[in-house]
């Protein structure tokens, strides 16, 4: 007998918060609720392995969704996981999600909302047989309390989910140039994608707007939309740089140089990179142009509480890629927890009651990479607007045994801030030498509360535990003010490792929906506030 979800209905309340009330446009769409097997004679939940080209975005604005599946789908290791039943005979799903920093598992009927043809009218799969895209996108609206939940999101959110990985935001324009008239240093970021692909970390695009999901029809882009990367690659003899991205309608794809029809392809060049002249919403830029016109980059690191820790469903026999290795998989972990309360919500650097914040003492015993993140409890949708008025971030401080406990200023050279952001997640990757650090988690402004946690992966040794010790702020210069002969002298880069840092601050923009955020506050004359928007990374030691 099929089985019937009462908890999650096959009418209206489960389309919308409000159904009796103002229903979002997309609700008018769906004509009737139908089980795969009422719109094809064979349906199944994989056909084959899956690929980027299997996900399509329907009448619902959940591209940031749609997104992370396409970015995932690569792994169909991952996807194929997230099963944990798989009853296609009764209709019947178990799933999990890694959500508010825990996995959880979700069970739903298959009858999918459909339109006037019959057919998914929200995500799908591209063969009408095929349905893991229908049957996720259910269980994510069943977990957040509707579909209307996903009407508009961040690509991050969704890769996490899907995967239990830990994000990073890249910003391009930050990487390409330096406010200090600094020459655009473009193959940096360059080296890094490539360096990530290589990684197997998964990333995805988008383009910011303040006025929702717009299209360009003479470029063949959207802003307001994400996008997601397929693969970095540059010409055998060197000439050309080039990306591979892939819009989640399927369809709509960039017409400038190297799109699918441009003379830019040369036999050899397009049987070296797989090209094909498709409107399958897959497509090739040039690296300069995705400078010029895509703003910001998402990464998610696969780390060793990920979801390969599960077993896989022993029924799927999907055709697995293998061969992939995840070395963060293999990275040591140490979490520490916090919170700002009235008496330890400081705000950033450039505030003297910046001491005022929690503190943790980091030893790294051996000189390497690290991965440094911190996030906040996941909060719901309709919490938003309160959430992301407060944006979080941290402070890295080279410390010794005789200054340590001497926070620095927003003029210290040995200082790096993780500008806050507003957003659930604020993350980066850094060599550090063997040594002391001071990690001073913080709020952009002073008296906002809240919860966090704060980890750090690194494939050395190292260890991070709770700063007791009573810290100041040290005085080698007031906020906003000039520093002293005796200061350090205001730079435009700092060297913490190997790594240089410029300053700058961007906002986060969500896709698929128009989302009005407070803007971040303006560096003050004289500051030389030391954030990792423009990140530059040095030339890495092989170990």
């Amino acid at each position: 007998m099929p089985y019937i979800d009462d908890v999650f209905p096959a009418d209206k309340s489960s389309l919308c918060y409000d159904p009796d009330g103002t229903v979002p446009e997309f609700v008018a769409s769906v004509t009737s609720w139908k089980r795969p097997s009422q719109w094809t004679r064979t349906p199944s939940l994989f056909v084959d392995s899956t690929n980027p080209g299997d996900v399509e975005q329907g009448q619902l604005g959940d591209c940031w969704w749609l997104s992370a599946l396409t970015v995932v789908s690569v792994i169909p290791d991952v996807l194929q996981r997230l099963f944990v039943e798989a009853n296609e005979a009764e209709g019947r799903y178990t799933v999990r999600f890694y959500y508010q920093h825990e996995w959880k598992t979700v069970t739903i009927d298959d009858r999918i909302p459909c339109g006037k043809d019959g057919l998914p009218a929200f995500g799908h799969n591209t063969l009408k047989n095929e349905i893991w895209v229908c049957i996720l996108e259910k269980a994510l609206a069943k977990l957040l309390g509707s579909y209307e939940a996903l009407d508009g999101g961040y690509l991050e959110e969704g890769v996490v989910m899907l995967t239990g990985g830990r994000p990073e935001r890249l910003y391009v324009n930050n990487w390409s140039q330096n406010p200090g008239k600094q020459p655009w240093r473009k193959d940096r970021l360059w080296d890094k994608l490539v360096q990530y692909s290589t990684e197997n970390v998964l990333m995805g695009t988008g383009i910011s707007s303040s006025r929702g999901q717009t299209t360009d029809e003479s470029k063949g882009l959207v802003a307001g939309h994400a996008y997601a990367i397929l693969d970095v690659r540059e010409t055998s003899d060197k000439k050309f740089k080039l990306i591979k991205l892939r819009n989640p309608w399927g369809q709509f794809e960039w017409k400038g140089p190297w799109s699918d029809a441009s003379r830019n392809w040369t036999f050899q060049y397009r049987k070296e990179m797989g090209a094909d002249t498709k409107d399958d919403g897959i497509f090739w830029m040039e690296f300069k142009d995705f400078c010029t016109y895509y703003d910001k980059i998402t990464c998610c690191r696969l780390l060793n509480d990920s979801i390969f820790s599960f077993p896989m469903e022993s029924k799927l026999k999907a055709n697995l890629k293998n061969n992939l290795t995840f070395p963060y998989a293999n990275w040591n972990r140490k979490r520490v927890e916090g919170a700002w309360d009235n008496e330890c919500a400081g705000g950033m650097m450039n505030n003297m009651a910046f001491a005022k914040n929690p503190h943790f003492r980091l030893t790294v015993q051996k000189s390497g990479r690290f991965f440094l993140i911190i996030y906040r409890p996941y909060l719901s949708q309709d919490a938003d607007a309160q959430y992301y008025r407060s944006g979080i971030g941290f402070a890295v401080y080279k410390g010794t045994d005789s200054n340590y406990k001497i926070l620095p200023t927003d003029n210290s050279p040995n200082a790096l801030l993780q500008y806050p952001v507003y957003a659930r997640y604020n993350s980066i990757e850094l060599d550090l030498d063997q040594g002391e650090y001071v990690i001073t988690p913080c709020t952009m402004y002073s008296n906002r509360k809240g919860e966090f946690r704060f980890e750090v992966f690194s494939p050395n040794t190292f260890d991070i535990q709770p700063l007791e010790d009573n810290l100041r702020v040290g005085l080698c210069s007031s906020r906003g003010s000039r520093p002293t002969d005796d200061a350090p002298k205001m730079n435009s880069s700092i060297t913490i490792g190997k790594n240089m840092i410029s300053t700058s601050q961007q906002p986060l923009a969500r896709s698929g929906k128009n989302l009005n955020t407070t803007p971040q506050p303006t560096k003050q004359p004289g500051s030389n506030m030391m954030t990792t928007y423009q990140f530059e990374f040095a030339q890495r030691n092989k170990f």
